[in-house]
C-alpha cells in the first residue's frame, strides 16, 4: 500500500490532469459543434457531452478538495496539465472519439490507484466516470462511421 499522504498527493494531482482533459475535451467538442452547426445530428450527438463534462471538472475539483490539493485554476496550468492535445486544426469526429477514449483510460489508471491506496470512494467515482467517457467515445466514433 501507497502511504496515505503521498497517495492522496498522486490521486489529486492525477485529478488536476483530469479537469486539464475535460477542458481540452469541451474546447474541442465545440469547435466539432460549430464546424458541424447544419447537421443537427451531430450536434444532438456532441451538445449534452458539454454538460457532462462540466459535471466531469466539478466533480473531480470537489474531490481534489476532499483530498487537501487544489485544481487547476489558471489556463497556463491546464494547458501544461494536458494529456490531450488542444490543437485543433481541423478536427474530426474518430480523433474526437479518440480523445474521449484516451481520457477514459487514464480515468481507469486514476482509479486503480486511487483504490491500491485504499481510497475506494474516489476509485468509484472514477471508474464510472470512465465508463461514461468510453460510452461517449463509443457514440461518436459510431457517427464517424455513418
Amino acid at each position: 500500500m501507497i502511504a496515505p499522504g503521498l497517495a492522496s498527493s498522486a490521486v489529486a494531482a492525477g485529478l488536476s490532469r483530469v479537469i486539464a482533459d475535460a477542458y481540452v475535451l469541451r474546447f474541442k467538442t465545440e469547435v466539432m459543434i460549430w464546424q458541424e452547426i447544419g447537421d443537427l445530428g451531430y450536434i444532438a450527438l456532441l451538445r449534452p457531452l458539454h454538460a457532462y463534462l462540466d459535471e466531469l471538472i466539478l466533480l473531480a475539483a470537489t474531490r481534489i478538495r476532499v483530498l487537501g490539493g487544489s485544481p487547476p485554476v489558471t489556463l497556463g496550468r491546464i494547458e501544461r496539465l494536458a494529456s490531450v492535445s488542444g490543437q485543433t486544426g481541423q478536427p474530426d469526429l474518430a480523433g474526437l472519439a479518440a480523445a474521449y477514449s484516451q481520457t477514459a483510460r487514464d480515468l481507469s489508471s486514476l482509479a486503480a490507484i486511487a483504490r491500491v491506496s485504499e481510497d475506494e470512494v474516489t476509485a468509484l467515482i472514477l471508474y464510472g466516470q470512465a465508463g461514461r467517457l468510453e460510452e461517449a467515445a463509443f457514440h461518436i466514433d459510431q457517427s464517424a462511421g455513418s
